[in-house]
C-alpha cells in the first residue's frame, strides 16, 4: 500500500486573492500589466510545502513570460516545495508576451509523460498525463483545465468526451484533478461520471463568480484508490481555493 498527498490549485497567475466581484474584474487587467508576482507565488509555494504535498496540479501558472517579467513560477514552486520533478503545458502563448498554462509538480519521478490537446474553439486547453510506479504500485495522474465561461458549455462537453475516452483507454488506476469550470450537477461533468468509473472527492465551493459560489475544482479517482481524507483548504492566495486529498493506492 502506498499513501500519497495530492493537491490541485488554480493560482490565478500569482495575482493573489480577491475581495469581491469588482476587485476580481479589475484584477484581470493585471494580466497585461507586468505585475510582480514573486511574493505571492512564494507564499503559495510555502503553503504547498507545509501540507507535505507529494503531487500538485496547477492551473494559470506562468512559465517565465515577458508579461510576468520573465519570472518562472513553475521553477519557483518546484524550488520552494522541493518537488523537483515537473512538467509544464502551455495554453496561452502569443507574441512572446504570454506563456501560461498547467503544471504537474511532483516529489516522485514520472514516466510516459504526455501533453494532450483538448478540442477547443475559443481557448486552447490541454491535459498533462504521467505514469507513476511507487513501491510496485502503478497509477496515472492527469491534470487539466477546461474552457471557461458559461457560453463555452459545448466546448467543455467535447473536452469531457476526449478526457473520458482517454481515461477509458487506460489499464491502471487514475487520479484526475483540475479546474473543470463546471460543477458536478452540470451536464458536462455528469458526462464524465457517466462515461468513466471515476469518483469525485470534492463537493464544495472553490471559486466565487459574480457573487455566486462555484464548485469548479475537483479531484477524481478510480475505484481501486482509497480515500483517507479529502477537503477544500481554506487559504486566500488566489481567486480559487486549493483542493486536497490523501489517498491509498
Amino acid at each position: 500500500m502506498v499513501k500519497i498527498k495530492v493537491m490541485n490549485w488554480n493560482i490565478f497567475w500569482g495575482f493573489g486573492s480577491v475581495k469581491n466581484s469588482l476587485h476580481h474584474s479589475l484584477a484581470f487587467w493585471k494580466y497585461f500589466g507586468m505585475v510582480d508576482t514573486k511574493k505571492n507565488v512564494s507564499k503559495i509555494s510555502q503553503f504547498i510545502r507545509t501540507k507535505q504535498i507529494d503531487i500538485v496540479g496547477l492551473q494559470e501558472i506562468d512559465n517565465g513570460s515577458i508579461r510576468n517579467r520573465k519570472f518562472n513560477q513553475v521553477d519557483k514552486v518546484s524550488d520552494i516545495t522541493e518537488l523537483k520533478f515537473k512538467k509544464y503545458a502551455p495554453e496561452k502563448t502569443f507574441l512572446n508576451f504570454a506563456d501560461d498554462g498547467n503544471a504537474l509538480i511532483s516529489r516522485f519521478n514520472f514516466k510516459n509523460i504526455k501533453i494532450i490537446d483538448l478540442p477547443y474553439n475559443k481557448e486552447k486547453r490541454s491535459l498533462i498525463s504521467a505514469n507513476y510506479k511507487i513501491k510496485g504500485k502503478e497509477f496515472k495522474v492527469i491534470v487539466t483545465h477546461l474552457g471557461a465561461w458559461k457560453f463555452n458549455k459545448n466546448e467543455r462537453i467535447q473536452q469531457m468526451h476526449t478526457i473520458s475516452e482517454y481515461v477509458n483507454s487506460l489499464n491502471i488506476p487514475v487520479i484526475l484533478m483540475g479546474d473543470f469550470n463546471c460543477e458536478p450537477q452540470d451536464r458536462e461533468f455528469k458526462l464524465l461520471l457517466t462515461k468513466t468509473n471515476l469518483k469525485p472527492l470534492i463537493d464544495g465551493a472553490t471559486y466565487k463568480h459574480m457573487g455566486k459560489d462555484c464548485k469548479y475544482d475537483n479531484i477524481l479517482i478510480s475505484p481501486e484508490i482509497k480515500v483517507i481524507e479529502s477537503k477544500i483548504l481554506d487559504v486566500n492566495l488566489s481567486d480559487h481555493k486549493p483542493v486536497y486529498a490523501e489517498l491509498s493506492i
